[in-house]
């Protein structure tokens, strides 16, 4: 098909194309996501912005939170905003409130932090160590005990605490968190996974002190979606101070096989000059890892057009399903 046109009669991605019993539903235009997976409650949770989405194993939202001051804990279902938490495993959401916050004003000493700490670490279910900034800018420490949450503020300038790199999470010294974390999606193929920073395997072995449970873990890597034909239709951008091409826009028609059937549909593309340069789609297709994939069929595409170009009608967010 790669000298054929007929990729052009085929649905934008942004126009939800969709096979006999499947389908590519967009759930946000936004680019800036995270998609993460319980697979004990098997269920999503879809951070868009100011956004949280539940959905369960099947791709039904459950209910979703739209809110500007609420921080999702990296790999948690827990959403912290200045008063509570909302906690995504409940089958309702509700707002529950903080007990009482501890040393925002800094003059606990330290032998009685550590006191108050090790007793609320001990006696918790949940331990969090918070990165939002809803407490002058000091790090909070969460702990749910016996279904009510304290957040005790850490000592400034404690060597224990280790925020170097978001991407594994906050970690103290000696104190491991507590809680049921939650996985990463990822495209194989790219290497890539579904949190915000679009973290990568390349990433990962550039930087081995940051380690996430994911990148041991085996992807399914059969479903991403085939290039079947594209066009040039103009010049993406020039070099620098000169008027020579050095990328083409292109427009391509692909194909995802899911099951025994086929979704079709096209984007927006970019070709470097040159001979026989790649296509490069910007498309993304995040999938559980393959230990859980017998709990859930669906999975997620990202469509992140670059900002140096034209903004695509096709951008954002998409969930792949059963009608």
């Amino acid at each position: 098909m790669f000298n054929s046109t007929e990729f052009y009669k085929y649905p934008e991605l942004a126009e939800n194309p969709s096979s006999a019993n499947y389908e590519i539903r967009r759930i946000s235009q936004d680019i800036y996501t995270t998609v993460t997976y319980d697979s004990a409650h098997r269920f999503f949770i879809v951070s868009v912005r100011d956004s949280l989405l539940k959905l369960d194993a099947g791709g039904k939202e459950l209910y979703h939170l739209e809110l500007p001051d609420v921080k999702l804990e990296r790999y948690s279902y827990y959403a912290m905003d200045s008063s509570g938490v909302y906690d995504f495993s409940e089958t309702n959401l509700n707002h529950q409130p903080i007990k009482q916050v501890l040393n925002l004003d800094q003059k606990m000493n330290a032998q009685d932090w550590q006191h108050h700490f090790e007793d609320f670490y001990q006696r918790a279910e949940v331990v969090i160590y918070g990165t939002n900034n809803f407490y002058q800018d000091l790090e909070p420490i969460y702990f749910k005990i016996k279904n009510e949450w304290i957040v005790l503020i850490l000592q400034q300038y404690d060597e224990r605490w280790d925020d170097f790199d978001q991407i594994s999470g906050v970690k103290f010294k000696g104190y491991p968190a507590k809680f049921n974390a939650m996985y990463l999606l990822k495209d194989a193929e790219k290497g890539q996974y579904s949190d915000l920073e679009l973290t990568s395997d390349s990433y990962l072995k550039t930087y081995y002190t940051v380690k996430i449970k994911e990148s041991q873990m085996k992807y399914p890597a059969d479903r991403n979606p085939v290039l079947l034909s594209y066009k040039k239709e103009g010049v993406q951008s020039y070099a620098a101070y000169i008027s020579l091409p050095v990328s083409w826009s292109i427009k391509a028609g692909y194909e995802l096989h899911v099951g025994q059937e086929k979704i079709r549909f096209k984007v927006d593309a970019v070709q470097d000059v040159g001979f026989s340069k790649p296509i490069e789609s910007y498309l993304t297709q995040y999938q559980v890892p393959e230990v859980f994939a017998t709990q859930t069929d669906v999975s997620f595409l990202k469509y992140a057009f670059p900002s140096n170009g034209p903004e695509s009608v096709n951008n954002g967010l998409y969930i792949l399903l059963k009608k």
